[in-house]
């Protein structure tokens, strides 16, 4: 009765609570390997990955073998950061039971966990195992993750195109997912939709505030939503430019129709840059907090205040009716340099990143999610 119940709690994830029952019901059934194998499970859960590893290898050392105790030591190593164990573990499950699909689909996770420097033939055994794991679980979405997981460690466009299909068809089996819908806006990350990416994390984060992978790419694409209105902005100041030489040679008429016209196209762009497509970026219920949080990001501040700047000159040099044309030019041509300089410090500051403000950058969106979620 007692094990089902912390089997209940884990499956739950009050592993809290798995854990206060689950050590109550040791001190009096100190041998229960289900028990122990349970306040791993817990354990882990929790993030006490030390006290877990001890739990899981009770387990193992008071035997039989079986795959499932293998599987969740691959587990607990895995999170410790000991990938070669981790993996070792997982063909330890596979040597006991090689139909075991958690098997197939963890050693396949563990192989790439070096991203792109995997060497190719490890990348290549690891989606042999994806695929045996999809063979013999064709109806659960985790052995497709663990496919899109391969191809995706891989960090170009074409690899990202090869897992869309994966994480698309987990997705229709099961629709919040939140593993699927993260790898879903990676996809969309690595296939240069940022605003999608931005969506996607977001939806992660209202389903699971404590999911820090969603929090850390979150940071990462609203960074890159931003760098990508390049275009845009440098659009926008040469049209600036186009239109302040052009004024004043077209009359009295001419040049406030190009002066009106062009101040509602540049209002207009710089609405779109900064509000609009931010806005359309993340679910409703985030939008006012991630407003404020988007306004005080260490990384952001400069490219919204390039921004600001060059829509800013380019609107004076186009409404403002100087007595030369060379004054608007020089107005618009100092918003491009403006932008530039902030473009480069916004740039520079993604390169000094440190860890401590990656982790503050994510927290940050963590803390968010959370604050949403109550």
């Amino acid at each position: 009765m007692t094990t089902r119940r912390v089997a209940a709690l884990v499956q739950a994830r009050q592993f809290e609570r798995a854990i206060r029952e689950a050590t109550a019901a040791l001190a009096t059934d100190p041998d229960s390997s289900a028990l122990w194998h349970l306040l791993a499970l817990a354990q882990h859960g929790s993030g006490a990955q030390e006290a877990a590893l001890a739990s899981i290898e009770r387990v193992l050392a008071a035997g039989p073998p079986r795959a499932e105790a293998f599987v969740h030591h691959g587990w607990i190593l895995a999170a410790l950061n000991r990938p070669g164990a981790a993996v070792a573990a997982f063909e330890a499950a596979l040597g006991v039971d090689p139909g075991t699909v958690e098997a197939h689909s963890s050693l396949a996770r563990a192989l790439v966990v070096g991203g792109d420097q995997t060497p190719p033939d490890v990348r290549t055994r690891a989606l042999e195992h994806a695929r045996r794991a999809c063979e013999l679980a064709p109806g659960s979405p985790r052995p497709l993750l663990a496919q899109a997981t391969v191809l995706l460690a891989r960090s170009d466009a074409a690899a990202a195109r090869d897992a869309a299909d994966p994480v698309r068809a987990a997705l229709a089996l099961e629709p919040d997912n939140t593993e699927a819908l993260r790898l879903q806006a990676l996809v969309d990350l690595r296939c240069r939709r940022a605003v999608r990416a931005v969506h996607g994390f977001a939806e992660v984060l209202t389903l699971d505030p404590q999911d820090a992978v969603a929090a850390r790419n979150l940071a990462l694409a609203t960074w890159i939503l931003f760098a990508r209105t390049h275009f845009v902005v440098v659009g926008m100041l040469a049209g600036a430019l186009v239109m302040a030489s052009a004024a004043p040679v077209l009359g009295a008429t001419g040049g406030l129709v190009v002066r009106v016209a062009g101040s509602v196209l540049l209002v207009a762009a710089a609405w779109f840059v900064l509000v609009s497509r931010p806005r359309r970026a993340f679910p409703p219920a985030m939008r006012p907090a991630a407003r404020r949080l988007l306004r005080h990001d260490e990384l952001l501040r400069p490219y919204l205040a390039g921004i600001a700047w060059a829509a800013l000159c380019g609107l004076l040099a186009v409404a403002v009716p100087w007595a030369s044309s060379t004054i608007g030019r020089l107005t618009a041509i100092a918003g491009l340099v403006g932008y530039g300089v902030a473009a480069g410090v916004a740039r520079r500051k993604l390169q000094d990143l440190s860890d401590r403000t990656a982790l503050l950058r994510r927290d940050a969106w963590l803390e968010l999610a959370q604050r949403l979620r109550r």
